[in-house]
């Protein structure tokens, strides 16, 4: 038998919910240099991030893939643009709920899951609705007792946003 044999060893990794670097994108509504701001009373407001594999980093397989944000969020698409110019879509929320927070495995084998390696770069589309239309977000506004959209901004409270991906992969690890 070979001393060496192959396994592979699975992370689950949170993607997003960054303000520096080179993570978060200029965005519609950005009044003082790039910041994470959703206006109140504002629908269809996007915050974008990016985020560069880098050199060096193992090729990963990605097995899953899900999307969080808060009760503004709307909508969510997680993408990786390759340099090879073949980019993928890895995931897209349309309808996204705060209540509806879960994974998305892909039903193929691991050979045939998506892949991400040094170069490639993450993109985190997060769409919101900031108004009293957004039924989920009029809902959490009135238990916490306020009857009118407030400024959103980055945070770990429910009634701040998030944007964020969870990404569960795996990668050969030799023994």
């Amino acid at each position: 038998m070979d001393r060496r044999t192959a396994i592979f060893a699975a992370r689950l990794s949170l993607v997003g919910n960054a303000a520096g670097g080179d993570a978060l994108q200029p965005g519609p509504n950005d009044d003082n240099g790039v910041e994470f701001l959703i206006p109140a009373g504002v629908s269809a407001h996007t915050e974008s991030m990016r985020f560069t594999i880098p050199d060096g980093f193992p090729q990963l397989r990605v097995f899953s893939v899900g999307s969080h944000m808060h009760y503004a969020g709307v909508d969510m698409l997680i993408e990786v643009e390759r340099p090879s110019g073949d980019d993928e879509c890895l995931l897209q929320t349309p309808t996204y709920k705060f209540e509806w927070q879960r994974s998305y495995t892909y039903d193929a084998d691991i050979n045939a899951v998506p892949r991400l390696q040094a170069g490639d770069v993450l993109t985190l589309r997060c769409t919101y609705n900031n108004t009293m239309d957004n039924p989920s977000l009029a809902e959490a506004l009135r238990q916490a007792g306020k009857d009118e959209p407030q400024d959103i901004v980055l945070g770990d409270e429910t009634n701040d946003e998030m944007c964020l991906a969870v990404i569960g992969t795996v990668f050969p690890n030799v023994l």
